[in-house]
């Protein structure tokens, strides 16, 4: 049972001046596919490194608050186990 799995929601620079958001979790979960621990998820949400005008820090607030939404169903689901 993993009632006391946290999930947080990262930031890593990537090659672009993008930025890619993944989904940390301690303790590691297991991939029900693979069956192995599993520590990270990656979303597929990109950001802009440096957002140069207002659409762009727009864009990357909605695709914050998109990926927060994400890790608080991936937390529930994990309550839920």
């Amino acid at each position: 049972m993993n009632t006391c799995t946290k999930v947080f929601l990262r930031k890593k620079e990537i090659s672009g001046d993008r930025i890619s958001l993944y989904l940390d979790f301690y303790p590691p979960i297991r991939n029900p596919h693979t069956n192995r621990l599993s520590r990270r998820e990656t979303l597929g949400i990109y950001l802009y490194g440096h957002p140069a005008n207002t659409r762009e820090r727009e864009f990357n607030a909605s695709m914050i608050e998109k990926a927060e939404a994400i890790r608080c169903r991936r937390f529930e689901q994990l309550l839920n186990e």
